[in-house]
């Protein structure tokens, strides 16, 4: 078998076995009438940098204890700080997250 042939052969095993992974987890999302959720209020979701600082989006999380499946209300992004520029390695780069400057 020459080397393509078997690339393409992973490939095609690994988009299979995605497939039936998602579907697993459809289905027992689907299966689960989600008697209770536990909720989070102003909970998390995701820190983030942009070049003018530091970010959070928050929300309230609302998540099944017994599936997992959860979903997200009322999300808001808030400013946490600006970057803590420092000189070091002949460049500025900010002590909180990776981000550089010229």
């Amino acid at each position: 078998m020459n080397r393509k042939k078997i690339v393409g052969l992973l490939c095609g095993c690994l988009m299979t076995m995605s497939m039936f992974s998602v579907i697993g987890l459809s289905a027992e999302a689907a299966q689960c009438t989600h008697p209770a959720f536990i909720v989070g209020i102003d909970a998390l979701k995701e820190p983030f940098q942009t070049d003018d600082g530091h970010y959070e989006r928050r929300g309230t999380v609302h998540e099944c204890p017994t599936c997992k499946y959860s979903y997200w209300e009322n999300v808001y992004t808030i400013k946490v700080g600006d970057h803590n520029w420092v000189w070091t390695d002949n460049k500025y780069s900010c002590t909180g997250c990776e981000r550089t400057k010229p």
